[in-house]
């Protein structure tokens, strides 16, 4: 596996060193961004990428000069064009800092990490997802929703979760709706429209979703399960996987549930895949 990681430090991007004392080490403190590469070594969805970062710069109250070192930093990502690195990671957190929970940070730490890019998800489940409803529930955090911050412990607890033959999972929060994969946002299809969870309250606004937002009417509305259940069509997205219908989804009390490969769900996902794909 090809793996490249550099540290933006005094201006440039440098060996690797991280300080014992970072934020984002000890809290959970900063924003992370995974990017998929095109073979000139440009990311074609960056402008979804850095509202993104800009969003969760803002909600956890980054101060000026933290982020003017982060910018400097972003303009001048160290993009190496490899057949064998077309996908990266960049974590950034408010930096160091003396004990206890008050931020008073000048100097944020940026990392930023080339590694070998997965196949797209069609081409590893050519046949569809199979799903399964996950029993952890997502927490309702206003304040975070929407933002893919450094803390990722539900997401974590979410996939220890899967069983065997599960490849996603639909989480749902504490008043039971559906909010999102755990690796993934959902879209359903119902009667010809396309509608996908709110998530005001907590989620990450993928930016393959927000590509789609930008192609296609796309809906959002509070949803139960028994919509998920109902519809005729359920396809995840992310920025490595692209789109994936699901074919099958396990555990429901009512038993499990199929799509065909001729229902909308297979249909549109190959035809968003595709437009995605022209990007890259």
């Amino acid at each position: 596996m090809i793996e490249h990681t550099w540290q933006w430090r005094e201006g440039s991007w440098q060996p690797v060193r991280w300080p014992a004392d970072d934020r984002g080490l000890h809290y959970g403190d900063g924003v992370f961004e995974t990017l998929r590469l095109n073979d000139s070594g440009a990311i074609p969805l960056w402008a979804f990428h850095h509202l993104r970062l800009n969003d969760g710069f803002k909600r956890l109250r980054f101060s000026e000069p933290l982020m003017r070192d982060v910018q400097d930093a972003l303009v001048s990502l160290p993009l190496v064009p490899s057949p064998d690195a077309l996908a990266a990671k960049v974590i950034v957190t408010r930096g160091g800092g003396p004990r206890g929970y008050a931020a008073s940070s000048t100097r944020a730490n940026v990392l930023f990490q080339h590694f070998s890019a997965p196949l797209w998800g069609r081409e590893r489940n050519s046949d569809g997802l199979c799903v399964g409803i996950n029993p952890v529930r997502l927490a309702q955090q206003p304040l975070l929703a929407g933002i893919k911050h450094l803390n990722r412990l539900e997401q974590v607890l979410a996939r220890e979760a899967f069983a065997d033959d599960w490849q996603e999972s639909v989480m749902m929060d504490a008043e039971g709706n559906v909010i999102e994969g755990c690796m993934s946002n959902l879209i359903v299809i119902k009667n010809g429209k396309f509608l996908t969870p709110d998530l005001s309250l907590c989620g990450v606004r993928g930016v393959v979703r927000e590509w789609l937002k930008s192609e296609v009417e796309l809906v959002e509305q509070r949803m139960s399960l028994q919509q998920l259940i109902s519809a005729d069509g359920v396809v995840f997205c992310n920025s490595l996987a692209g789109f994936q219908p699901v074919r099958c989804l396990v555990g429901d009390e009512s038993g499990d549930i199929h799509w065909h490969e001729d229902s909308s769900g297979f249909v549109q996902a190959q035809q968003w895949q595709k437009a995605l794909e022209s990007l890259f």
